[in-house]
């Protein structure tokens, strides 16, 4: 169920034992970013520093953007205390971290793949935890375990398959009563200008994604037959300086997030790296030239009592 904390380098004239070997082929370089290396994982962005702090910036853009970091109606609950509560895919936790320390007297764990960019010991709280795990071999907790189970920008990492597995996986370890909820980009953008269109449809086909997964999710939440209420809230999310602050930092975001996929949408697009850079380079003026945006959704529901 747990994966190891692996690094994948170059040949090098010094010896390994074979358990060091495995550990060296969990993660690949590509064009100088650190890559996941792992079977049957499908997630596309790079797992190194920059990519940490890519994702924490995507977290205040969240908080931001909904005035909150959930819409759940749980916060009376949580400052209550005695709640606990999962993040699928915390990344680096910087929702854990910041709501265990808003809601101290309730407890929060973060799951990921990969465990390099969790907080160091010393930075947590002691009402919160981090666990190494792959979701998709299962959630490693006992039935109906969770009051609140938060997940955020997975969409590109599971087929639709998986989706409905890791879906009926949450509705076990949740308790009756208890919520989920799913944060997350539309893939389909609003007034695309060239530039922008043709990344992205370049990065839908390296990826093999199916950019309208989203508009599903509501459908597999029900299909489990275990889950009610269930609500969607929508924003627009605007992409560069014409949407003003926030705008400028969902730019700063989602070329951050192009960046780290240069190595898959380059060869897409049949260029070379300098082209491709290129185009990123124009891409500021064509988003606001065109106004670009996207829609950002939270999609949540309660268990059954």
């Amino acid at each position: 169920m747990f994966s190891s904390s692996t690094h994948k380098t170059k040949k090098s004239t010094l010896s390994f034992s074979k358990d060091e070997f495995n550990i060296l082929d969990s993660y690949v370089i590509i064009e100088g970013r650190k890559y996941h290396n792992i079977d049957g994982l499908g997630y596309p962005l790079p797992c190194d520093e920059s990519e940490a702090s890519r994702l924490i910036l995507l977290h205040y853009i969240f908080r931001l953007i909904f005035g909150g970091n959930f819409s759940s109606p749980i916060s009376n609950l949580l400052s209550a205390g005695g709640m606990t509560i999962l993040d699928i895919g915390c990344g680096p936790g910087a929702w854990v971290s910041e709501n265990s320390n808003n809601y101290s007297k309730s407890t929060f764990i973060g799951l990921d793949i990969i465990p390099d960019n969790f907080p160091s010991e010393k930075d947590r709280l002691p009402n919160a935890a981090f666990i190494q795990c792959n979701v998709l071999d299962g959630i490693p907790f006992p039935v109906n375990t969770f009051d609140f189970i938060h997940q955020r920008c997975l969409l590109q990492a599971f087929t639709i398959k998986e989706w409905r597995s890791v879906i009926g996986e949450i509705c076990r370890v949740l308790k009756r009563g208890g919520w989920i909820e799913f944060s997350e980009k539309d893939l389909k953008l609003i007034n695309p200008g060239p530039i922008m269109k043709k990344i992205s449809n370049a990065k839908s086909a390296a990826n093999e994604i199916n950019p309208y997964v989203i508009h599903k999710l509501k459908e597999f939440l029900k299909d489990t037959g275990k889950i009610e209420n269930i609500k969607i809230v929508e924003k627009i999310a605007p992409v560069g300086s014409w949407g003003g602050k926030i705008g400028e930092l969902i730019f700063k975001n989602t070329l951050s997030s192009l960046n780290g996929l240069c190595g898959k949408i380059a060869p897409i697009l049949n260029i070379p790296m300098e082209d491709y850079n290129s185009l990123l380079n124009q891409l500021e003026e064509d988003v606001n030239k065109h106004q670009t945006s996207y829609r950002i959704v939270r999609i949540f529901g309660q268990k059954a009592f």
